[in-house]
């Protein structure tokens, strides 16, 4: 393994973004949800995807609106290195890379994305443009097999590599090639991409079924018809039902973001990779909006509160320490939840705080005041919990009421109730 040290020339005039820095969803137009080999001058401007809730049986609470049911969300991330030479495959190559967390992760290429980029020689000068998926768009230089029978040999190795996987895991694998190979997003080579679409699917049926994936060449001539007029839907019989459903709101999220962005060049979202300083430099000034995780929290800290709720109600009940710690909690993570829906670019500076003030900071008067009751009635989290809190012989057990259990429950279910009326909507 060896670390990429990017020339003098370019750690001096490219202001890469941070590691760990949610990518602005103006961006997302220029994503390349195609795979191909990263190269090394490509290692500070890539994509992390953290989430995808295409990926996901999604039902609970599906509101039919794209930016809350359909929005991935990626990090920029730093490449440090690539892991192992032998990987012929460029879908499963892992890389280390740098989050912006503490440690080092190593990662399988399906989890990163590429921008998209012109063909200019000079690397310095390049500049991103839109995911092409038209005929009438320039060629893409794109990664591909030499033939179809070394696209069916990857694709059956990269998907019996996802059947191992955890079922996330392996909706990410299928995901790309789907993408990859779509017929759609390769106008410019509909005949052969047609042909390796189809061996996907049949290779998801077989697997679907508990079918081994058969390497013989002769098993591949059912995926050598020409395709021009396959149908593309999959299925009712099995789990492809989710895959027809990703296409459509695959189609569906790329079509609001490029009609919402549609007049926007890289240009004006502040100019060529060498002028981005303004973005990378102030992220703070494009906040961003993680309103899938602002839920996931938000929904915790509501079953945090009824568990307060009922413990409150529990006669007879000597343990309102308790019910303070849990409504203590629920506060907390329901401010968490606003600052992800506010500016999850922000959301380090609270993660680890379990002090209310702190987190409330930024808010808004209402929560700010509400924290702050609370925190004068409980003190730090620990006084619930340890009696090393206390001097003399005094316990949490004693050192909390009804009456403070009542006021700091009502104060937490306030918060919740102004988290979701203001940023979780």
């Amino acid at each position: 393994m060896e670390e990429y040290d990017p020339p003098v020339g370019l750690k001096e005039t490219l202001p890469y973004p941070k590691p760990g820095t949610f990518v602005p969803k103006e961006f997302y137009v220029f994503l390349d949800n195609s795979y191909d080999e990263i190269p090394e001058y490509d290692y500070r401007f890539v994509a992390l995807e953290l989430e995808d809730p295409a990926l996901t049986d999604y039902t609970e609470g599906d509101t039919g609106d794209v930016e809350l049911d359909l929005e991935p969300t990626y990090l920029f991330v730093h490449i440090v290195r690539k892991v192992g030479s032998d990987v012929t495959i460029p879908l499963l190559q892992e890389y280390q890379i740098d989050d912006g967390t503490e440690n080092l992760n190593t990662i399988k290429a399906y989890q990163l994305f590429k921008y998209v980029c012109d063909k200019k020689d000079n690397d310095v000068e390049r500049k991103l443009v839109r995911t092409r998926n038209t005929p009438d768009d320039d060629d893409k230089v794109n990664y591909q097999p030499p033939s179809l029978k070394a696209a069916y040999k990857e694709i059956k190795v990269c998907l019996k590599e996802s059947w191992k996987q955890p079922e996330v895991e392996k909706r990410k694998i299928v995901k790309r090639l789907l993408l990859k190979w779509h017929p759609d997003q390769n106008h410019d080579n509909v005949e052969f991409c047609n042909k390796v679409f189809q061996c996907i699917q049949q290779c998801l049926q077989r697997l679907n079924k508990s079918l081994d994936l058969v390497n013989d060449d002769a098993d591949d001539e059912g995926a050598q018809s020409s395709g021009r007029n396959f149908d593309f839907s999959f299925p009712e019989d099995y789990w492809s039902s989710w895959l027809q459903r990703l296409l459509e709101r695959y189609k569906r999220g790329r079509k609001f973001y490029e009609e919402r962005y549609k007049s926007r060049t890289y240009d004006e979202c502040d100019g060529d990779w060498n002028a981005k300083r303004a973005f990378f430099g102030e992220p703070e000034l494009h906040p961003y909006h993680y309103r899938a995780e602002a839920r996931r929290w938000q929904k915790q800290a509501k079953s945090d509160l009824d568990n307060s709720t009922l413990s409150l109600q529990r006669k007879p009940n000597n343990s309102f320490n308790w019910v303070c710690y849990m409504a203590h909690q629920a506060a907390e993570k329901s401010m968490k939840a606003a600052w992800y829906a506010k500016d999850a670019n922000k959301v380090h500076t609270v993660r680890y705080s379990h002090n209310l003030n702190s987190i409330a900071s930024g808010l808004g008067s209402g929560i700010e005041t509400l924290a702050r009751n609370v925190s004068t009635l409980t003190g730090e989290h620990t006084r619930m919990r340890y009696p090393d809190a206390f001097y003399g012989q005094q316990v949490p057990e004693k050192a909390f009421n009804r009456e403070t259990a009542q006021t700091v429950v009502s104060a937490a279910k306030q918060i919740i109730e102004i988290v979701q009326g203001n940023y979780i909507r």
